[in-house]
């Protein structure tokens, strides 16, 4: 939580909603039960607490969505798949 939520503090004011928006799980470790939810937990906790400094009532138009799709175990090796085939195409 602390890794994704200070790399996205590091990028671009102007991109940081869209990031926190749109959090992407990919990947067999993410498949443990509940790690989305924890995430996305710890990461409205972690804004709360450095960026608002414990104001609540700014914590209500923060948005943070943490997506786990189903099928995210073989994601990384279906981008890396398709990546070498453009790959292979473009030779």
């Amino acid at each position: 939580s602390e890794l994704v939520f200070s790399t996205i503090r590091k990028s671009d004011i102007d991109l940081q909603k869209g990031y926190f928006s749109h959090i992407l799980l990919s990947g067999g470790t993410t498949m443990f039960p509940g790690m989305s939810s924890r995430l996305e937990r710890d990461i409205r906790r972690l804004y709360l607490e450095r960026v608002l400094q414990g104001d609540t009532s700014r914590a209500r138009k923060f948005q943070c969505i943490v997506e786990d799709p189903p099928r995210r175990q073989h994601m990384v090796f279906l981008g890396a798949s398709i990546l070498a085939e453009a790959y292979e195409q473009q030779r």
